[in-house]
């Protein structure tokens, strides 16, 4: 009924406050008892009159939902009132009518996907009724409501972005978008943002930009996550559905967005850990183009969609853009895996390993190198502010592997005070950075991984043997010792109930119990989770050493009895003296990687095939050492 009458504003303000309500109702029925049954007898249903209100509904909040936040438009200027309150009524509306869309959209969705389980031959799609309604209802496709609304994401319209997400995340949602131009309205929004900061180049150039020597510091824009975002969810879940024209031109669009936010994924990468979800989202948007290339294919929409191919990526990106980019990369994902934890936490190196890093600084004769073992990027985590330092829950010092963190006897305090004052104690809050650290770690050494998974793409990667031997002995002592202390707690909860028990007979006793209750569950729940996690980057690390040793093998061959062969057999040798040493500190052949996917008794299948990755490693390296190849 909002759709009729002349009273267009005042339609669209019964309708902005009806999608309120409906988005509220809509969201309770996925948890009602029943909700799939009254779901499937009307999808089902003879008579359309229910699907066609809801689709009606939809209809119209799509229009409202096209229009600007901006509120600058003179034609929908109300009489009455200063032009800044009927702008903030009319960006709730707007607000309002794209929360109601994407719940209609995405609770179709939901059922359409719990029918069809059960009735196979089930194809109705209530996206592709709305797609096709407000297509026929416009004069072109270029002025339909959709294809407004994917429009307002070059005018940087940060809620679009988060309302084109949901439509992406449903099924064949990609390829809806895809016709509605949104990934050309990202490049646009992209390319427009590069070449306003860094200047007619977008920042593709040598040289960024003027330094301002801490003067001036430019901050990512509010709307780039979304944009983010909204491109990952069409990457991880549209790649696959896709037919391969679609499929290529979804992939080569990333490809750009990319390119053109190279130079401030440049500024992310230099200074993190500050604006972490969004360095994760760029990452993981990397990834998800490079791991969705075909592998040595000339055509993006031919051959195997999964793998990598260095070649396909190069056309796409500029290679002067990826190699920088990829250094960023580099730099950042050997730094964290070597400081997954403060470093007064971690446990010192193996002796070799120093000993190696000093042979190679002594070869500098002229140049003099300081090294500052005490810095890294967790001095840019801020302390516990003043005010909530006495008052946040203090943790236990995380388990590392070191003498000092890595003992759960009584002695131990459950206030963390190891550490220090109360500001610099161990918190929820730096679990949580951890955590994030893990999950940008993980996301560079996957996509290394890929860059690495040809004949030429490895020469391309500065991969240092001594930063890697470094990851792997800090990931995969910080995985076991975590591993040890989810042992500690699970073996102690039995005692812990017992004293909660005993402690119900006075109120202080309780107070004390519930509150160490509470802190050695915040502990497990995020040791669960980062415990795994270390132990799969110890392993993406080590398949990377595999894949540099095939490459070493590859260049000795290449330069036997040329002038060459000496400086590859120098280079399997520095190589093999920085890897050997970290497997025989962490006995990977042996014993696997502790917490790796959190298995119990080091026996998954996972763990086995790693352990054989590190003897087959082993055996290379040996080989090599000893001038024999293949």
């Amino acid at each position: 009924s909002c759709g009729s009458g002349t009273d267009t504003s005042r339609n669209n303000e019964r309708a902005a406050i009806l999608s309120c309500g409906l988005t509220v109702i809509l969201a309770s029925m996925k948890n009602l008892a029943g909700a799939e049954t009254f779901g499937e007898k009307m999808l089902l249903r003879s008579s359309w009159g229910e699907q066609d209100a809801y689709l009606n509904a939809a209809i119209h909040l799509v229009r409202i939902a096209s229009q600007s936040l901006n509120g600058n438009d003179p034609s929908l200027a109300a009489t009455g009132g200063s032009a800044s309150q009927y702008n903030e009524k009319e960006k709730s509306m707007v607000l309002a009518a794209r929360s109601g869309l994407t719940s209609l959209i995405t609770y179709f969705d939901w059922l359409e996907a719990k029918l069809r389980e059960q009735v196979p031959a089930f194809d109705d799609c209530f996206l592709l009724k709305l797609y096709s309604s407000d297509n026929n209802a416009a004069v072109s496709p270029d002025t339909t409501s959709l294809a407004r609304l994917a429009s307002l994401l070059q005018a940087y319209d940060v809620n679009a972005a988060f309302t084109l997400q949901q439509v992406a995340s449903c099924r064949n949602g990609t390829y809806f978008l895809l016709n509605m131009g949104v990934t050309t309205a990202l490049i646009s929004a992209a390319s427009n943002y590069a070449k306003e900061v860094y200047g007619p180049g977008g920042g593709l150039d040598e040289i960024l930009e003027r330094e301002s020597y801490g003067v001036r510091e430019i901050q990512p824009p509010d709307f780039l996550h979304g944009h983010l975002l909204l491109l990952n969810t069409m990457l991880s879940l549209g790649t696959a559905e896709l037919a391969p024209p679609a499929r290529e031109r979804l992939l080569h669009d990333a490809a750009q967005v990319i390119q053109w936010y190279s130079a401030t994924a440049d500024r992310l990468l230099r200074s993190f850990p500050k604006d972490l979800e969004l360095t994760i989202e760029f990452l993981t948007c990397l990834h998800l183009v490079a791991s969705s290339l075909p592998r040595n294919s000339k055509s993006v929409s031919e051959g195997n969609a999964v793998g990598g191919s260095n070649s396909v990526l190069d056309t796409l990106v500029d290679r002067h853009v990826l190699t920088r980019l990829e250094r960023r990369v580099i730099d950042l994902a050997f730094h964290l895996a070597e400081f997954p934890f403060p470093i007064h936490f971690l446990p010192p190196l193996p002796t070799r390993l120093g000993s190696v890093e000093r042979a190679k600084l002594a070869q500098n004769r002229h140049a003099s190198v300081n090294i500052s073992y005490g810095t890294s990027w967790w001095d840019l985590v801020p302390d516990n502010s003043q005010d909530d330092a006495l008052q946040v829950l203090h943790l236990p010092d995380p388990p590392t592997g070191s003498a000092e963190s890595g003992t759960w006897g009584s002695q131990f305090g459950r206030t963390g005070a190891q550490t220090g004052s109360a500001r610099t104690a161990w918190t929820v809050q730096k679990y949580e950075y951890a955590l994030a650290s893990a999950k940008c770690l993980e996301i560079c050494l996957l996509y290394l991984q890929i860059r690495a998974d040809s004949t030429s793409g490895l020469s391309f990667l500065p991969l240092d043997g001594l930063s890697i031997a470094k990851g792997i002995c800090r990931c995969s002592d910080a995985a076991r010792a975590i591993h040890e202390r989810l042992g500690h707690l699970s073996r102690s909860s039995n005692g812990n109930l017992a004293s909660m028990l005993q402690s119900t007979f006075t109120l202080r006793e309780n107070q004390v119990a519930d509150a160490t209750n509470y802190a050695e569950e915040a502990e497990r729940s995020a040791l669960t989770e980062l415990g795994p996690r270390l132990g799969q980057c110890a392993s993406n690390l080590l398949t990377l050493v595999y894949a540099q040793s095939k490459k070493l093998n590859r260049e000795v061959v290449a330069s036997h009895g040329t002038g060459g062969s000496f400086q590859a057999k120098s280079a399997v040798s520095e190589f093999a003296s920085c890897i050997v040493p970290s497997l025989e500190h962490t006995q990977i052949e042996s014993i696997g990687i502790g917490c790796y996917l959190d298995d119990g008794d080091g026996a998954s299948p996972e763990n086995e095939f790693i352990k054989a990755v590190a003897k087959h490693v082993r055996e290379e390296l040996d080989r090599l050492s000893k001038g024999l190849v293949m």
